[in-house]
């Protein structure tokens, strides 16, 4: 277990070895749990650790955005279109096929498993907690961070089930960064998504710089 974890640490370094010392700094708080002050605290132990949306205003008191955690980045290789998240060493999908395919619950897991991309067929349909990763609540109509090029404001499947409802899946919207729960047989967007392993790091492409950001409607 311990070799395992220092060879993704290594996998995940060589992912920024194109990144500035800054874009390095910037891509530590993606994800990052905020630990929160005690003199800020109230009794409610939900709000003394706080996960980093990349949120940058606050909607209600006490959440990431009321704590100026500031805007996390990702990163993207256009050539390949994929985004890597570097503290997550998560790969995403970002094709124009993000923004245009709808698939039912089952259609859209089965569509990530089969799917071979950039020589991967690892993917798979992302977690809710993995796909809320990408929500950007700083933005409206818009609410996924920088680097994602293919999006549509809309509801993407996630592969867990509403514990309450198992006819119901989650969704997660981007047109303002919400959640709901659908039934499994109604029609919404697919984005896959694959865990970088041991083994990839002579497959992992070259990272860009900079993300590019281009609003798709």
């Amino acid at each position: 277990m311990k070799m395992q974890k220092i060879y993704l640490l290594a996998v995940v370094s060589a992912l920024l070895v194109s990144c500035t010392k800054e874009e390095q700094k910037n891509a530590n708080y993606v994800g990052k749990v905020i630990k929160v002050p005690p003199s800020q605290r109230v009794n409610d132990k939900k709000y003394t650790d706080i996960v980093d949306t990349g949120q940058r205003y606050s909607y209600a008191k006490f959440d990431d955005g009321y704590f100026k955690t500031g805007l996390s980045k990702l990163y993207r290789n256009d050539e390949k279109e994929i985004v890597v998240d570097v503290k997550r060493a998560l790969m995403w999908q970002d094709t124009s096929k993000n923004n245009s395919l709808q698939k039912s619950w089952r259609s859209a897991k089965r569509f990530c498993s089969r799917m071979k991309f950039q020589g991967f067929k690892d993917w798979r349909l992302p977690t809710i907690r993995e796909l809320k990763t990408i929500i950007d609540k700083g933005k409206y109509n818009s609410a996924i961070k920088e680097g994602f090029m293919h999006y549509t404001p809309y509801f993407y499947w996630t592969s867990s089930i509403n514990s309450n409802y198992r006819s119901y899946a989650w969704n997660v919207s981007f047109y303002k960064g919400s959640t709901s729960s659908f039934n499994k047989s109604s029609m919404y967007y697919v984005r896959c998504v694959r865990t970088i392993k041991d083994g990839d790091l002579g497959k992992v492409p070259k990272i860009h710089k900079k993300p590019v950001i281009k609003k798709t409607t």
